[in-house]
């Protein structure tokens, strides 16, 4: 009997899709990454996945591809032995929020779970970090390693090297509009997007900060890690673009739009940044469609760029 090649399973055990590109990321593709690169030789791995939709099934394939290893994709788990189960490395993430749940909030409540967590700690600004974070960061190192030599080679160069990136959400593909495949509706700018992004970028070039406008939904795996490797900084409405911090530079800039209804909502991104080792600064706005004003987001790139006023 010829076996099977290894089938990577995602945790199914909890609510979260992984159809969306955090979850698929964090939760699927970079514990697969990280199982493949350990293997005696990456490069002579196959193995079988399930899928995660029409978006995330390439980036999956160029991923592993990168390793020089091969995926077939599944449209449902099978049912054999030779099953790997995969840590969820986005439920570390959840597991560790309450390090950054502020103890008083603008909006003055927080849910109650979370509102025990700040309790508990009572801390003024920062804990130490947990053991489980920074195991999680050096998995992340390992595999990021690995993967930037290939996709600096292979990515497409979108003017992003020693700039701000302004980052544009996608317009929602028919696999996440209602009574379609996806199990969660919406996707990109049918939940939140800037608005006068393009009038944005003019005045901050005018004021000395080069920028460029990037939309990542729209590109390969390879181009967002270049784009985002390259980059001096970024600028976004909080969405699931931030997933992709850790291709980031250690010590980089960026400024997250949250719109005020997210405000009693966890604070993922931030552990993101905290792993990747990003330096993120959360803006409060009224709404999910707001306009992007270049006043506001100037100061925090003025100093890290090295521009003067």
């Amino acid at each position: 009997m010829v076996s099977q090649a290894p089938f990577l399973a995602f945790d199914e055990r909890y609510r979260h899709p992984r159809e969306e590109f955090f979850h698929f990321l964090w939760g699927y593709l970079l514990p697969a990454l990280y199982w493949i690169s350990h293997r005696p030789d990456p490069s002579q791995t196959t193995v079988r996945m399930v899928t995660c939709g029409p978006l995330m099934d390439p980036l999956a394939a160029e991923a592993i591809g990168m390793l020089g290893a091969k995926v077939e994709i599944l449209a449902d788990p099978p049912a054999d032995e030779e099953t790997v189960f995969l840590p969820r490395w986005d439920m570390a993430l959840y597991r560790n929020l309450e390090l950054f749940v502020p103890i008083e909030t603008d909006t003055g409540v927080v849910p109650r779970a979370l509102r025990i967590a700040a309790e508990r700690f009572r801390r003024p600004k920062s804990l130490p970090r947990p053991f489980e974070l920074l195991a999680l960061r050096k998995r992340i190192t390992s595999v990021r390693n690995r993967l930037l030599p290939a996709a600096l080679e292979i990515g497409l160069d979108r003017g992003a090297h020693g700039k701000v990136l302004i980052l544009k959400r996608s317009e929602p593909p028919e696999f996440y509009k209602d009574g379609c495949g996806a199990k969660k509706k919406g996707y990109g700018t049918s939940r939140r997007a800037l608005i006068g992004i393009e009038q944005a970028a003019a005045e901050l070039e005018r004021r000395g900060v080069p920028v460029a406008i990037f939309e990542p939904g729209g590109e390969t795996l390879a181009t967002q890690i270049r784009a985002f490797h390259k980059a001096a900084g970024l600028v976004g409405i909080r969405g699931s673009e931030f997933a992709n911090l850790i291709w980031m530079k250690r010590g980089a800039q960026g400024v997250m739009l949250t719109p005020r209804s997210m405000q009693r909502t966890h604070r993922l991104p931030k552990m993101i940044s905290e792993v990747a080792e990003v330096s993120l600064v959360e803006m409060e706005v009224d709404s999910d469609f707001p306009v992007l004003e270049a006043e506001k987001v100037l100061p925090f790139f003025l100093a890290p760029l090295g521009v003067n006023r």
